[in-house]
């Protein structure tokens, strides 16, 4: 059994967050007055309104609970720091409040002030009065206290019965929730098994679908290159040929340039010839000439020498002249080939550049596509921990 000690204790913990609560004399007789447990104005936090028969946690069931519970207190609460002012004045002033009567509110103002003794009577008869007052007063206090105390035990007990109700009502629908429950829980489990299932199959479906999407992509890089190194040698195969076919062109103008000189040199041997035939034969003339004759024929020999030296001039400058016209067109189609060999560098060079482009470009996406398919498989797999995680918790829950 709690001592009186014990239970005052209890009170002033129950009590101690209640800043308007002053505890004392007068808060306990106000409490008395009231019909108020004391601790029954103890706040409560929303864990404390969960039972025993909840299977499952219900925060709008316990709001209820507390919002009920909350909303009876702080009307008590207000009944009894209004009586616990009354008390403190009687206190102030001097006056046993265990002497005044409790006044119900439909008896305020009715008999409420004491009538003084009337005047003439005598000190036996003042005193018999106020013993008698005095009497009443006992009497009055301990009606009032009967009354105080089966109206709190009445109230007690309609509150019992209607949290009896409560939470009958409210085990009925906690057993009817949980049956719900359970059943969706089942369904969604049946659910997810389906759905886990189909997203394997997908996973694996992606899988084999990347797998092959890979596969390809490196097939057709492979083609890539190998159209690359094809076209690479045949460059080079044909700046190999181009370079032995102006090797040769050159060697060809090279032997018609010797050749056109062979044939200069053998003209001009053959004019110094002719020149030295002539001058042989004008020189016999000129022995059986005399005279006139003489001079004439001189004069005609030098003439014809002079006639004959400005012809192979000529046809020497003619030569030249060919000779530079030769070389000419052999430099401009040096430089012809020469641009064109650079064209076709160039054009390698762009060509290699953009299949180096394109193999990076694709080499890219494959790291692209592998890095999404790995970011969907950890998201997949983050998924299915929460999942779980949230399943033990409700099952957790449950169990508790």
């Amino acid at each position: 059994m709690t001592t009186k000690l014990g239970r005052t204790q209890m009170i002033k913990d129950a009590l101690k967050d209640e800043p308007s609560i002053k505890l004392g004399r007068a808060f306990f007789e106000a409490c008395r007055r009231c019909g108020v447990d004391p601790l029954e104005l103890e706040p409560r936090t929303l864990k404390s309104f969960r039972l025993q028969t909840d299977l499952v946690y219900d925060e709008k069931q316990l709001n209820i609970r507390s919002e009920g519970y909350e909303a009876n207190r702080q009307k008590k609460l207000a009944k009894v720091l209004a009586e616990q002012e009354d008390v403190d004045k009687m206190l102030r002033s001097g006056v046993d409040p265990l002497l005044v009567p409790v006044q119900e509110p439909w008896l305020v103002g009715k008999d409420a002030e004491r009538k003084a003794p009337k005047p003439g009577h005598s000190a036996q008869a003042t005193i018999d009065a106020m013993v008698a007052e005095q009497a009443a007063r006992e009497r009055a206090v301990k009606e009032s206290e009967r009354a105080a105390l089966e109206a709190a035990v009445k109230r007690q007990a309609k509150e019992i019965d209607r949290m009896v109700l409560n939470e009958k009502a409210l085990a009925e629908k906690a057993k009817a929730a949980a049956i719900k429950e359970a059943e969706k829980a089942a369904d969604r489990k049946e659910e997810e098994k389906i759905k886990e299932k189909k997203k394997k199959e997908d996973a694996a479906k992606l899988v084999t679908a990347l797998e092959k999407k890979r596969l390809e992509e490196i097939q057709a890089e492979k083609d890539l290159m190998a159209t690359l190194q094809r076209e690479k040698e045949q460059d080079h195969a044909s700046k190999a040929r181009l370079i032995e076919e102006e090797r040769d062109r050159q060697r060809k103008r090279l032997e018609d340039s010797k050749a056109a000189d062979e044939a200069a040199r053998a003209r001009r041997e053959k004019t110094e010839a002719v020149y030295a035939g002539i001058e042989a034969k004008q020189d016999a003339n000129l022995a059986k000439l005399e005279g006139r004759e003489l001079a004439v024929a001189e004069a005609a020999r030098v003439k014809g020498i002079e006639a004959a030296k400005r012809n192979a001039e000529r046809q020497l400058a003619s030569n030249e002249r060919i000779a530079a016209v030769l070389a000419g067109q052999a430099k401009l189609q040096a430089d012809k080939r020469t641009k064109y060999e650079a064209h076709q560098e160039a054009n390698r060079q762009r060509r290699e550049e953009k299949a180096a482009d394109e193999a990076e470009e694709l080499a890219k996406q494959i790291k692209k596509r592998e890095d999404d398919a790995t970011r969907r498989a950890q998201a997949y797999e983050n998924m299915q921990t929460k999942r779980m995680d949230r399943r033990g918790k409700i099952k957790k829950h449950a169990a508790g």
